[in-house]
């Protein structure tokens, strides 16, 4: 489906008037009607080298080849894909100020990614589709579509192709208008003409922009109110299973001041930049029960099944931890329940972690090892148990380090919660 058509009027009218930034509620209503592919907290969630963001993981396993050459090793396995792409060949091409042109304007000088462009062969082989501006340069996917960039007018761009990876022909001349939203967040580019259909099946569209402080993260960093979408996690995959990246497998809105902090396989993390660490919006895939036995190791007891009602049966009777009733929820397709969470007073278990305070360890991942999930001596949770498939359940958590702290945050974060939409693939 293409609903290019339907905003020509809007944008037409629009763009004549030279600017590029539209106001939020016109901004929005553009973004969504562009087709998109037209033509624990940090200290507790380890990230496994088959976790790392697609550049990330690219630089360590060269690195573990080059290790692997050196001391005669005969392969190198992978874990998890990783997105591949033709060999790129370019050819030398003047920058904007040699050429006469100028640079590409500040707002667009960054990583952005979208929905992924399947209708373009320059995403032949890719698992995400990201395109980034520098100054005077533009790319696909960090290898592909290699065009030397320039601003060409107010609010539009000009693109020339010096490489054939991808799918245009060297010279290939291309222009898009182009508009952001309020603080620059999310951004849409319209075609006015390409000489190469692939570039153009891949430029035009709605993309958001990628902020994360975490280099070897592809969160999306700091983001103002807006409609966005998670590009990294599945959370209907099961931990211990083949993944590749999926946009759009949460899709939520957030107010002003929230922002992404975590978008790993299987967690996506939001918060309010101006809360202390330890609050906000955690959503784990497959979780499963902590070992009765050895409940400060991140291993899950096998006495307890994984089901969203067996799961709750045994949180809200367990030793140490103070539910709430609990109540039926339906957030996106999913079903299950929401149960409030805190430490009984009496509980005197400490871990190795806990730095000598006592700590009620509550949820696992389905495969051991990843994640630890408790509530300690102030800490309050709200916790929503959906029943995700296949025995499985997803759990998205609200939490904050103090009752005042939870108080100022839960009428919020429930509403960013119940925002979400968790499409099936």
């Amino acid at each position: 489906m293409n609903r290019q058509g339907s905003i020509d009027g809007i944008l037409e009218g629009w763009f004549l008037d030279g600017p590029n930034e539209m106001p939020d509620r016109v901004f929005q209503a553009v973004f969504d009607q562009v087709e998109r592919a037209p033509q624990r907290r940090s200290s507790r969630i380890r990230l496994r080298v088959t976790d790392m963001s697609p550049t990330a993981r690219l630089l360590f396993a060269a690195g573990a080849t080059i290790l692997v050459l050196l001391v005669g090793a005969a392969t190198v396995g992978a874990l998890r894909p990783t997105p591949t792409a033709p060999t790129v060949t370019t050819s030398p091409s003047p920058s904007p100020a040699a050429s006469g042109g100028q640079a590409v304007p500040a707002t667009l000088r960054q990583r952005m990614v979208g929905e992924l462009r399947s209708e373009s062969p320059a995403s032949a082989g890719q698992a995400i589709s990201s395109i980034e501006f520098t100054e005077d340069a533009f790319s696909y996917n960090g290898t592909l579509l290699v065009s030397t960039a320039s601003a060409a007018g107010p609010g539009q761009v000009r693109l020339v192709s010096n490489t054939t990876a991808g799918g245009c022909s060297e010279g290939d001349v291309g222009r898009y208008s182009w508009m952001k939203s309020r603080r620059g967040t999310q951004l849409t580019f319209v075609l006015v003409r390409d000489a190469c259909a692939a570039r153009a099946a891949v430029v035009q569209g709605g993309w958001q922009r990628i902020a994360c402080e975490t280099e070897e993260n592809d969160c999306l960093g700091p983001l103002e109110a807006g409609d966005y979408s998670s590009q990294y996690i599945d959370p209907f995959v099961q931990d211990s299973a083949s993944w590749k990246p999926r946009f759009g497998a949460i899709h939520y809105t957030v107010p002003d001041g929230w922002e992404n902090t975590v978008d790993y396989p299987g967690s996506y993390e939001l918060r309010r930049s101006a809360d202390p660490e330890g609050s906000g919006i955690l959503v784990v895939s497959d979780v499963v029960a902590i070992s009765a036995s050895n409940p400060c190791l991140d291993e899950p007891d096998p006495a307890v099944g994984r089901s969203v009602e067996e799961l709750v049966a045994w949180l809200t009777h367990l030793d140490g931890a103070i539910t709430s009733t609990p109540e039926l929820v339906r957030i996106g397709r999913l079903s299950g329940y929401r149960v409030d969470v805190r430490m009984d007073p009496a509980w005197t278990m400490t871990c190795s972690f806990s730095q000598g305070q006592p700590t009620r360890p509550l949820f696992t991942d389905g495969a051991g090892g990843d994640f630890h999930w408790g509530v300690g001596p102030e800490t309050r949770e709200r916790n929503y148990l959906l029943d995700s498939g296949g025995g499985r359940t997803l759990l998205i958590n609200i939490e904050a380090q103090t009752q005042a702290a939870f108080d100022s945050l839960v009428t919020e974060a429930n509403a960013v919660v119940r925002s979400m939409s968790l499409p099936r693939p």
